[in-house]
């Protein structure tokens, strides 16, 4: 059985982990184009998705297989938007969070 301070340590380093994926996911979005980009794909009338590129030589296979498979997922009716990296942050950490 764990004691309370096991408990406190725990929980501690589950909010440092989080805060490190949070940094880790806006570096990601900084990355260059070629690492990592979005763009937007027709799938019917009025109706786009966001498809991703990851390179998965710079990612790694399995993190860039998690960030195609979380960052194309988000769909719009808006044939004007273009899709930012940016807007993706929340995505990204979920694709991270997946992986480890």
């Amino acid at each position: 059985m764990k004691t309370q301070i096991e408990k406190i340590r725990s929980a501690e380093n589950q909010i440092k982990m989080f805060e490190m994926i949070s940094d880790l996911a806006i570096e990601i979005s900084k990355t260059d184009e070629r690492l990592l980009s979005i763009r937007k794909q027709w799938i019917n009338y009025g109706t786009w998705r966001s498809s991703c590129f990851a390179n998965q030589y710079h990612f790694g296979e399995e993190l860039a297989k998690a960030l195609k498979s979380k960052l194309s997922k988000r769909i719009t009716h808006d044939e004007d938007l273009n899709f930012c990296i940016g807007d993706f942050i929340d995505e990204i950490e979920e694709a991270i969070y997946e992986v480890l």
